[in-house]
């Protein structure tokens, strides 16, 4: 906690006082953001599969991934502190990991499932549920930021933002596709 506070700032006893421990100051963190980046993806969700819409898979896929505004008060890269932290607690076992997604994710995580049986009615709800997780586990790869697509690939590998969204959309969307027309086709 002396640590924390000195890189903020503010006296130890501030941080005490109003978050006890570093578990809930931690808690308070992700609680935070957590609820404002689901709330923009709630937004654009709601619009999308509202009324006589027609989304495409690729709509839902952009609405999921769609970086949130820097509206937090941060000044860095959107997601350069919290994705890592997110990604942590996503694949954690522990009771704390468990409890802080099952409270700020699984209810927007439905949402999307819910979506992905909607846009593709071929899709099975336990489809939709590995869709939808294997969509995550491979948007934890697709860092530009970490620079391992340079590493691996070389200039060749290079990609800007929006290339990289763009390609990282359609090949998420042709595998869940797959799933839907694997049981179709059954």
């Amino acid at each position: 906690m002396r640590l924390i506070a000195h890189e903020a700032g503010v006296a130890q006893a501030l941080l005490h006082y109003h978050f006890n421990t570093k578990e809930r100051l931690f808690e308070a963190i992700f609680a935070r953001r957590s609820t404002a980046i689901n709330a923009f993806r709630e937004e654009r969700l709601d619009k999308l599969l509202a009324g006589d819409n027609n989304p495409t898979l690729e709509d839902l896929l952009d609405v999921l991934f769609q970086p949130s505004p820097n509206f937090l008060g941060s000044t860095t890269q959107p997601g350069t502190y919290f994705a890592p932290m997110v990604s942590a607690i996503s694949i954690g076992q522990d009771k704390r990991s468990k409890s802080l997604m099952k409270r700020y994710y699984d209810p927007i995580a439905r949402r999307f499932i819910d979506g992905f049986q909607q846009i593709c009615p071929g899709l099975s709800a336990k489809d939709a549920v590995w869709a939808y997780l294997f969509a995550l586990g491979a948007r934890l790869q697709a860092n530009r930021q970490n620079d391992r697509a340079r590493r691996l690939g070389g200039k060749a590998a290079a990609i800007d933002d929006a290339g990289l969204r763009a390609v990282f959309i359609s090949f998420i969307a042709a595998g869940i596709r797959s799933l839907g027309h694997q049981k179709r086709s059954a």
